[in-house]
This record gives C-alpha cells, sequence and structure tokens, in this order.
C-alpha cells in the first residue's frame, strides 16, 4: 500500500520546486565561493606586482634572436608561408603552436618585446588560476590550495620562463598541462566522455607547444593515486592508452627534433657517466633552489668535473627522501605523489641525455616542482595546524625576492653582467655579454669580455670570431695591438732572429698583459733558449689566463721532466689530464714530435 505522506521538503517530478529550493548554495558554500574569487584575485595581484615590470624589458641577444628579432620567417606576422614554417620548422625545435602566438602577437602589436612578455605573464596568471582550481575541487582544501598556486606564482624559479620571450613555450604547454588534468579530474567525477575527450585533446595540443609534456600520462597515474583517490593499476593503466596512443609520436618528434639540429651533446665532450652524475647534483641543486633561490643564472654552466664523493652524497639524499615518503605512503599519499611528481617531470630535461652546454636551468622547474610545492604544503598543514603565519611570510618574502630577479632580464647587459657574477666560468654568459657589447659599439668592453671567455674555452667560436670583429673595427684596442706584435714575433722567432722575437713579445705583453698566445709563444722561445725558469714563468701565467687549457699544464711538465723535477712533471701533467685528457696527449704528442699519449708519459716519470 502505498503512503500519500511526504517529508518536509520532498518534491514531485515534474512539479515545480518550492521558492528557493535549487536556487542558492548553501551559506557556507557561498562564502567558500566568494573566498575562491577573493584568492584569484590577490594571486593576480601578486604576479602583477613582479611582472609588471617587463613593460619596459627588451629582446634579449640569447634565442630571442632565433624565434623573433633575426628570423625573417615571423617578421610579418600571420600569413600562409609563416604557418607552413610554423609546422615545418625543426630549428630550434618542432612547436608549432608556440609559433602561432607569436605570429599572433607580432601581426598585432608588431615586433615588441612587452606584448609578448605580457601574453607569457597572461598565460602564466592562467596556469597559476587552473592550479587553484584543479586543487580546490580534487582535495576540499581551500587555504591550501591557494598557498600553492601563490607559491607556483611567485616563486623566482619561475621568472625565467615568464620574463623571456624564447620561453613562451613553457609558460604555453603549462596551460595545456593544467587543463588536461583539469578535465581528466572532471572525467574522474563524472564520467562525462566530454571531459575525456577533452583532456587528451589538451594533451595533443600541448605538445605541439613544448616536447616536455610527455609526461602527462604519468602524471595522471600519479593523480588517480591522489588526491583522486580511485588508483587501481590495471584500470589506471587502460584508461591511458589513448593518452600513450598521442605520446608515442610527440616523443618521436621530440626526440628526432633534438637530433636534427644537434642539440644531443656528443659523447666526445659529455660521456654518459658524466651525464648521470651531473643529473644527480641536478636534482639535489634544484631542491636546494626551490627553498634558497639566491644566484640564479641564465645559463648555469656544465659540471665538468664532479667530485665522485658529491655524486654519492646526491644519490644518497635522493635514495633517503624516496625511503621516507614511500613509509608514508599510507598515511600521507600526497608525500609520495608529489616526490614522484617532481622526479618524474624532470626526467626530459634533468641532463640523462645532455642536451647543450648548460647543467641546469630555472625554467625546467616550471611544471616538476608543483609537486614538491604541494606535497610539502600538505604536509605543513597536518604536522602543524597553526602554521598559517608562513605562508603570509614565505609569499611576501618570494614576490621581493621574485620582482628583484624580473629586473635582471631588464635587457641583455643587464642579465649577462648578473649571471656572470653569480656563477663561477659562465663561458656562454660572456659570449652573450661580449656580442651585446659588439652591437653597441663598445669593443674594448667586448674584446675584454671575449678573452674572458677564451680562458675558460680556448676554441669558443663565438669568442674568437667575436674578438677577430672586436680588432677589426677597432685598430687602436690594445688587444689587436699586442696581437699584432705577437705575430710579428712569431716570424721573428721562425727565422731565427730570437733576441728581436723577445723584444716583440715583451711589447705585446706591455700593451696587454692577458694575451695567452703571447705567454705560450714567448715561453716555448725561453725554453728554446734554455731559459727553462723563465719560460716556466711564463707557462704559469698562461695557466691563470686559461684555467681550463691543458695545453701549459702539458709544457710545464716537459720543463719539469727536463730538469729531473719528476714529482712536479707529474702533477702538471695529471692536471692536463683532469682538464681534458685527449687535449693534453695531442699537445703533448706535438711537443715532442712524435705519439705519446700523457699517461704514457706519466708512467714513464713515475718510480718504478
Amino acid at each position: 500500500m502505498k503512503s500519500s505522506s511526504k517529508r518536509k521538503g520532498d518534491v514531485r517530478v515534474g512539479q515545480a520546486p518550492p521558492p528557493g529550493v535549487g536556487q542558492a548554495p548553501p551559506p557556507a558554500e557561498d562564502r567558500r565561493g566568494r573566498l575562491s574569487y577573493t584568492i584569484c584575485a590577490a594571486l593576480v595581484v601578486l604576479i602583477a606586482i613582479i611582472y609588471a615590470q617587463v613593460g619596459t624589458h627588451t629582446f634579449l641577444n640569447y634565442d630571442d634572436d632565433q624565434y623573433i628579432t633575426a628570423n625573417p620567417a615571423v617578421q610579418h606576422g600571420l600569413s600562409a608561408s609563416a604557418l607552413r614554417f610554423a609546422f615545418t620548422s625543426f630549428s630550434p625545435n618542432w612547436h608549432p603552436l608556440t609559433w602561432i602566438t607569436y605570429l599572433l602577437d607580432i601581426s598585432l602589436f608588431g615586433v615588441k618585446a612587452a606584448p609578448m612578455l605580457y601574453t607569457n605573464v597572461l598565460l602564466h596568471i592562467a596556469s597559476t588560476l587552473l592550479l587553484f582550481f584543479f586543487l580546490r575541487r580534487t582535495t576540499k582544501m581551500l587555504w591550501r590550495s591557494a598557498f600553492v598556486a601563490a607559491l607556483f606564482a611567485v616563486h623566482p624559479l619561475r621568472v625565467e620562463s615568464v620574463a623571456w620571450v624564447a620561453e613562451r613555450k613553457d609558460v604555453l604547454c603549462a596551460l595545456f598541462f593544467f587543463l588536461a588534468i583539469w578535465f581528466y579530474a572532471r572525467w574522474a567525477e563524472s564520467q562525462n566522455r566530454g571531459h575525456y575527450i577533452a583532456s587528451v585533446a589538451m594533451f595533443a595540443i600541448g605538445l605541439t607547444a613544448k616536447g616536455m609534456l610527455i609526461t602527462l600520462p604519468f602524471v595522471l597515474m600519479l593523480i588517480d593515486y591522489w588526491p583522486l583517490n580511485r588508483f587501481e593499476l590495471k584500470r589506471s593503466i587502460i584508461e591511458k592508452i589513448p593518452f600513450f596512443v598521442v605520446l608515442i609520436p610527440g616523443l618521436a618528434t621530440t626526440f628526432l627534433t633534438q637530433k636534427k639540429i644537434n642539440a644531443i651533446a656528443s659523447s666526445e665532450h659529455v660521456s654518459m657517466a658524466a651525464s648521470m652524475a651531473n643529473a644527480v647534483l641536478s636534482y639535489v641543486a634544484y631542491i636546494g633552489k626551490m627553498f634558497w633561490p639566491a644566484n640564479l643564472a641564465i645559463p648555469y654552466p656544465l659540471r665538468l668535473v664532479i667530485a665522485p664523493s658529491r655524486v654519492f652524497l646526491g644519490v644518497a639524499v635522493l635514495l633517503a627522501i624516496t625511503a621516507i615518503v614511500w613509509a608514508a605512503r599510507k598515511r600521507h599519499r600526497y608525500l609520495l605523489i608529489g616526490w614522484l611528481w617532481y622526479l618524474g617531470m624532470m626526467v626530459p630535461v634533468i641532463g640523462f641525455i645532455q642536451l647543450g652546454s648548460a647543467s641546469m636551468a630555472d625554467r625546467y622547474t616550471y611544471l616538476p616542482q608543483i609537486g614538491l610545492t604541494f606535497a610539502l604544503v600538505w604536509l605543513l598543514a597536518d604536522k602543524i595546524p597553526r602554521s598559517g603565519f608562513v605562508a603570509p611570510v614565505a609569499i611576501v618574502a618570494l614576490t621581493i625576492v621574485a620582482f628583484m630577479q624580473t629586473t635582471h632580464w631588464k635587457d641583455s647587459e643587464t642579465l649577462f653582467r648578473h649571471s656572470i657574477a653569480v656563477s663561477n666560468r659562465n663561458r656562454i654568459a660572456m659570449d652573450m655579454l661580449g656580442l651585446h657589447y659588439m652591437k653597441v659599439k663598445r669593443y674594448e668592453e667586448a674584446s675584454t669580455t671575449f678573452r674572458e671567455a677564451l680562458a675558460l674555452k680556448a676554441d669558443d667560436d663565438i669568442a674568437l670570431n667575436g674578438l677577430r670583429e672586436a680588432f677589426d673595427v677597432n685598430p687602436n684596442d690594445p688587444a689587436r695591438r699586442a696581437a699584432e706584435h705577437n705575430n710579428h714575433a712569431a716570424e721573428l722567432a721562425r727565422a731565427g732572429r730570437e733576441q728581436e722575437a723577445l723584444a716583440e713579445y715583451n711589447e705585446a705583453l706591455r700593451l696587454d698583459p692577458h694575451q695567452y698566445d703571447v705567454r705560450m709563444n714567448l715561453g716555448a722561445l725561453l725554453s728554446r733558449m734554455n731559459d727553462n725558469a723563465g719560460a716556466a714563468v711564463q707557462f704559469e701565467a698562461a695557466v691563470k689566463e686559461r684555467p681550463q687549457s691543458a695545453e701549459p699544464h702539458v709544457y710545464l711538465a716537459l720543463i719539469y721532466a727536463g730538469s729531473g723535477r719528476n714529482a712536479e712533471a707529474v702533477r702538471e701533467a695529471q692536471a692536463a689530464i683532469a682538464i681534458n685528457r685527449e687535449d693534453a696527449s695531442r699537445v703533448l704528442s706535438s711537443a715532442l714530435h712524435q705519439p705519446m699519449t700523457i699517461d704514457e708519459f706519466v708512467r714513464q716519470l713515475q718510480p718504478r
């Protein structure tokens, strides 16, 4: 028997609800909605405080020229030929969506840095808000989600991606990354097929902005575990099959592009062991810079000599963190997921396969460090419930540092002078600064900077060509005049006119005491004149001019060996080996006029 009674608030199918029912959210939910919009406004303000200044910034001579200022294919904005270039160009990378956004900027505003940089800022704002909404919806934690988004928004490590026109691909691919995980989370919640298709589509589009997005299918498996709390291995893998189908051509395109443009460093220069060691140290260094973002540079010089003890310590740190988060996985799922998010998303850029000549880059942390951020925020909130005061202090401090870091990106001179000041042996920054000085016709400063670069790498083509050009346009440059005396002295020495050659070399050093070639030539001449003590002085001075050159160490070893000072000869030979074993053997064979490796030379000197 059916009852005709109804509970209060029941509404029959087809019957209009009473006034107000289903029309307004509960007061608590309404307040949370208003709070969310207030938080979004605050995030936008924070980003604006940091990056409003980019409106006065200029293009850089590092990559911005390849992308924009010296690239005729994009100079006239959108056109059929420009679009064809966007989809077919593999240099400096294959990222058609990135090219298209540049073309749109140029069509609307012309070839100007400010609008392009503001576009980067808008993309960064969009990603920040999407990160906040994703965490808020999936975790139901408003303030924790806000804190994570704020840290992402204002951290100084984000500056390189936002304040550099050439890194449009970073902020662009990040936008599609967040859209992909947002739609995936909506699908997991509703099982709406449209959301799933949208997630796959965002992934596919994002890959055309930057290949680093290849890690997204694995990130989706991680968020199945937390915060979605729906992980089941077999199901999770099956659900990702469409993503992996999209991934395959994306992965192939990324690798083939790098191979085509010869970005993969030759094993002759960077061995696999050295690449692995560099990757270990970079994993740890990025964590350090997350907590203490000081001395941020572009680029970070490649670590050529790495002590095994440092690598061992780095491995120990990574294994210890992994063990801790694994042990805590049942109580604090976010720790394991945040750590794996960081480790996994770093794989394409950490340096297992060495790309280029930089050891690491701030821009590589743009997406990976989100994992570390939410893991730490959630842990802090769980373990120290009254830690709310930490958030505003951290945000204010990081905003100030990020603002100051952004000022360094104003122009090429400001950026590279800063990078040289805060990093050791930054040859590439010296090259870029030297090129800037050439462009603005400050030739003496250019030649000085190029010589500093050559002191770090004797065959640096940019510095060598730049120095020649500086000499050509500035005949009164002391370095050029010194080089002329050096050339004349070499001719006199070959003709057997040793005293005249000696005078010419001394005049060259009077004009410019930092001439490496003069020091080496004078040392060789003095050695031929049986003045080994004088020769040693010149070779030691040459070491100071180019600490990364094996050549003067080899000549010092020969002098000491000829004087019976075998222990000192071995010391210099080993110094040459530490710098470059192959170069040392080549120089030795040339000096002795017979083939001999530097290792054979050392074995001959050591007591049996």
